[in-house]
């Protein structure tokens, strides 16, 4: 059985909460669900969008650090065919 609002000077005391507890429970397990459900959905939405930055920052260390370690090794061999210093010196 619902409780009745108390009253000051005829205005509903206790606000939201008392709004919310006066909700039958069938209505405060549907409330609480959805709230789940649009957490959920905000997490998944900043995750993938935290993800598409993280393949960008990816990207751009590979093309800066690993594709330079590259060009240093090419780079090292070109000189050493170069100078004629092989491997086995």
């Amino acid at each position: 059985m619902p409780r009745k609002p108390t009253t000051v000077n005829g205005q509903s005391k206790g606000g939201a909460v008392r709004h919310f507890r006066d909700l039958r429970t069938a209505m405060k397990l549907l409330m609480g669900f959805l709230l789940v459900a649009v957490l959920t959905v905000v997490v998944g939405l900043v995750g993938i969008t935290k993800i598409a930055a993280l393949e960008a920052s990816v990207q751009a260390m590979y093309t800066d650090s690993t594709q330079a370690i590259a060009y240093l090794a090419d780079s090292r061999a070109e000189m050493e065919s170069a100078t004629g210093k092989g491997a086995a010196s």
